[in-house]
C-alpha cells in the first residue's frame, strides 16, 4: 500500500514466497498479457493467477493491489 500511497497505479506481488520456476512462468505469461494483449492489470493478473495456480512448493499466489482513483 505504501507504492500506491507514493503514486503507484497498482502493486503485484506474490501473498506467500514462491519458487524461482514458478514466478519465472508466472512473470512471463504477465508480461505477455500486459505488453502484448494490452490487458488491464487487473485482469492481466487475475488470468495469470487462474493459469498458473499457487506455487506447489510454497503455496503463494499472485495478487494485486490498485490505487482507488
Amino acid at each position: 500500500e505504501a507504492f500506491l500511497d507514493k503514486g503507484a497505479k497498482a502493486f503485484v506481488s506474490w501473498s506467500k514466497p514462491v519458487s524461482a520456476s514458478h514466478t519465472d512462468a508466472a512473470t512471463e505469461r504477465l508480461l505477455e498479457r500486459l505488453l502484448i494483449e494490452g490487458l488491464p492489470t487487473a485482469e492481466a493478473v487475475s488470468q495469470t493467477a487462474a493459469e498458473v495456480g499457487p506455487d506447489p512448493d510454497y503455496q503463494g499466489e499472485l495478487r494485486v493491489l490498485e490505487s482507488g482513483g
